[in-house]
C-alpha cells in the first residue's frame, strides 16, 4: 500500500475498501467459466468509470476487489462508487443472451496517518467490515470499527471451544417430555442439544447451535 499525495492537495483522507461481487461463485459454476470471465471483464470496465477519488483497484480474490480511495470524504466517494457499479451491473446481458442481476457488498476502513499498521492490517480490517455487510440484509457498505475485531476474536474462541466440546463428548442430548393435556400421559419427547462447558456449566442451544450450523459442525 503506497501512495504519494500532491503537495497542492487539500486535507485528504485515505480509505482502503474491499468489494465483493455477490453470487459470482454460483454464477461461475452454474453458467460456466467463460461466462464468469465475461462477468469479470464487465466489472473491470465498470471500474474504469469510477469517481476520480478511487485511485487504484486490484483483484484480490475470485470475486473480491480492493480499492484505494483518496478524498476529503472517501466514505461518500466509495458509496458513490458502489452505487455506480451496482447500477451498471444491473441487468447485465451476456453474449449467450442471458441476462443476470449482479450487485456488490463492500467494507472499508479509514487510514490513520498516526498509526503504524501495515497494508495487510488495513485489508483485514476492510474484510471484517465486508463480512458485516454480507451478514446484513440491507447494508451494502459498512465502515470498520474496532468492535468488529473483538467480535471476530470472540468467535474464534467460541469455535475452538465448540470443536473441543465435540471431541470431548460434551454435547449432551436432553429430552423434553411431550405430554397429552387431557390425561397427562407422556406421548413422546423432544431431543435437545446442550453443551457442557469444561467448568460443568451448561450452554443453551442459542449459544452454539447457530455457530455449529454456520461452520458445518
Amino acid at each position: 500500500l503506497s501512495l504519494e499525495l500532491d503537495e497542492g492537495d487539500p486535507e485528504l483522507t485515505v480509505a482502503v475498501a474491499v468489494l465483493d461481487l455477490e453470487r459470482f461463485g454460483r454464477l461461475n459454476d452454474g453458467l460456466g467459466h467463460e461466462a464468469g470471465d465475461e462477468i469479470l471483464v464487465a466489472v473491470a470496465r465498470t471500474f474504469e468509470r469510477l469517481p476520480e477519488e478511487v485511485r487504484s483497484v486490484a483483484r484480490v480474490g475470485a470475486d473480491s476487489f480492493a480499492l484505494l480511495v483518496v478524498g476529503e470524504h472517501p466514505g461518500a466517494a466509495l458509496a458513490e462508487a458502489v452505487d455506480m457499479s451496482r447500477d451498471e451491473m444491473r441487468g447485465l446481458l451476456l453474449s449467450s443472451g442471458r441476462e443476470i442481476e449482479l450487485t456488490f457488498r463492500a467494507g472499508y476502513v479509514l487510514v490513520d496517518a498516526a498509526d503504524e499498521w501495515r497494508a495487510e492490517w488495513y485489508l483485514e480490517a476492510a474484510d471484517l467490515a465486508l463480512a458485516r455487510s454480507r451478514s446484513s440484509r440491507n447494508a451494502l457498505l459498512v465502515a470498520y470499527d474496532s468492535e468488529m475485531r473483538v467480535e471476530t476474536e470472540q468467535r474464534i474462541v467460541a469455535e475452538r471451544q465448540l470443536r473441543r466440546a465435540l471431541a470431548d463428548g460434551r454435547i449432551e442430548p436432553w429430552f423434553q417430555p411431550v405430554l397429552r393435556l387431557s390425561d397427562g400421559v407422556c406421548r413422546g419427547a423432544e431431543a435437545l442439544a446442550r453443551l457442557r462447558r469444561e467448568d460443568g456449566t451448561v450452554a443453551l442451544p442459542a449459544e452454539f447451535i447457530p455457530l455449529a450450523e454456520e461452520i458445518g459442525l
